[in-house]
């Protein structure tokens, strides 16, 4: 019997290595326990949120790298970034230069953050002789519209400072690419984009993320109207899907570098050869911090669900908690294709006890799920 374990992070608890390992761990007290004999095959996965360049650099045998950039406030920070294995693809995540965890609560202002760093961040990677560039933007703490990382790599952008924040888009009087460095014609950025959101609008950048950044009610109707007039200037679309990822860097990474925008946890699983291994499989096992109705929109559980669907593989979800609307991931008349799935919680916890649990609660929860897989398989006959 073989298993394939392809969780994403538990967030604040456990990366997707490490609940990797914490299944591992269960399962093998399982088959000890019933004397089977499993193969575990380990596949942390991200959806380009956060973890996914640890999560791609140790599934390929990648290294990472470490930058000194400018970060979300105009301070230098260390950002970390990904090199793979041909020495030719960089793996870039946008928090590790201008994440939310990198401004105190008390200096969260959208109209005052950059991306700036990681378009130095980006810059660093083609230095590097980077050809392939995977970006995740999750994570962000910024609502630029990709204006400062684009003004890092030689874009100028008239009426703003060079290091444009947030708050300065609706100064811009014109867009000057001319600069742009060149070595980006010949890359190739895939950008890993979990989210469908246009640029603007009542579901745009400023109106659905940017209070999470600290934004108040007059300052998200600036900031919209600040990422209006970048697209305007741009002649872009506004409404594309995608763009309003990240505080409009979807927008920013495509309409200034080129980028495609690509469901996020579909791309990384391609990356590590999702569909392949689980062909090897009797078993998925995957798992995150919350299954929901939000998790269909393109998030990695449900997406691993599919793919292992196609290949007439049985998904088992294991989650640290099951909220409103899950019951759609395994509903396959809505798309979802979970075969089943369970809270790890298995006794009364508080919050911050659960999180200190996690790795062992996790272990307990694959054991359970195997040895009823075990059991199930020798009543009837297909272990």
């Amino acid at each position: 019997m073989r298993i394939l374990c392809a969780p994403d992070s538990f967030k604040e608890s456990l990366s997707a290595s490490q609940a990797c390992l914490a299944m591992q761990a269960g399962i093998r007290n399982a088959a000890a326990a019933l004397n089977a004999e499993i193969e575990v095959d380990l596949c942390p996965v991200a959806d380009g949120g956060e973890g996914t360049v640890e999560t791609l650099c140790r599934a390929t045998g990648g290294t990472i790298q470490q930058a000194q950039v400018t970060g979300p406030l105009g301070e230098t920070v260390t950002a970390q970034w990904g090199l793979l294995p041909d020495e030719k693809t960089a793996v870039i995540g946008a928090a590790q230069a201008c994440g939310l965890h990198l401004i105190p609560p008390d200096k969260r202002n959208p109209e005052m953050t950059t991306t700036y760093g990681l378009g130095e961040l980006i810059r660093r990677a083609l230095d590097q002789g980077c050809t392939k560039i995977i970006a995740g933007l999750g994570g962000s703490g910024t609502t630029d519209g990709g204006a400062g990382m684009a003004a890092a790599l030689g874009a100028v952008f008239q009426g703003a400072p060079e290091k444009v924040r947030g708050g300065d888009l609706a100064d811009i009087q014109k867009i000057d690419l001319s600069q742009l460095d060149e070595r980006l014609r010949q890359t190739t950025i895939r950008v890993a984009c979990d989210v469908n959101n246009p640029l603007c609008g009542p579901e745009g950048a400023a109106a659905v993320y940017s209070p999470q950044k600290g934004a108040t009610p007059e300052q998200v109707k600036r900031l919209d109207a600040g990422l209006k007039h970048l697209a305007e200037l741009m002649h872009a679309d506004a409404d594309t899907p995608g763009f309003g990822s990240a505080g409009g860097l979807g927008f920013g990474m495509a309409a200034f570098l080129g980028a495609s925008l690509e469901p996020g946890a579909e791309m990384i699983l391609d990356v590590l050869d999702f569909s392949r291994r689980c062909l090897d499989a009797d078993l998925v096992l995957t798992g995150e911090g919350q299954l929901d109705g939000q998790s269909m929109q393109g998030k990695a559980v449900t997406t691993i669900a599919r793919l292992a669907h196609e290949q007439k593989k049985p998904t088992v979800a294991l989650v640290g908690s099951i909220g409103e609307g899950a019951e759609v991931c395994f509903d396959r008349k809505q798309g979802g294709y979970l075969t089943s799935g369970r809270s790890i919680i298995n006794k009364p916890l508080t919050l911050e006890q659960a999180v200190a649990e996690a790795e062992s609660l996790l272990a307990q929860a694959a054991e359970q799920v195997v040895r009823l897989w075990l059991v199930a398989g020798r009543i009837t006959g297909d272990e």
